[in-house]
């Protein structure tokens, strides 16, 4: 997934689900934390240009650093 996202994607959306969400299944389960998931967007070499909490959600747009 690393080289798809390093190499041939330039735009990422992304809806996180925690634990407060009330979801079905949440990142909490995979041992994530919203923190967590931003990290590891950015050290792909992503920048987060939005970032907003709709109910329980968390939903990121990230474009490719040039």
């Amino acid at each position: 997934m690393t080289n798809i996202l390093r190499n041939h994607c330039r735009v990422l959306y992304c809806e996180i689900h925690p634990k407060e969400s009330n979801a079905e299944h949440t990142i909490d389960e995979f041992g994530e934390t919203v923190e967590s998931l931003i990290s590891l967007i950015t050290d792909q070499g992503f920048t987060i240009v939005h970032k907003e909490r709709r109910h329980n959600e968390v939903q990121i747009k990230a474009e490719a650093s040039k």
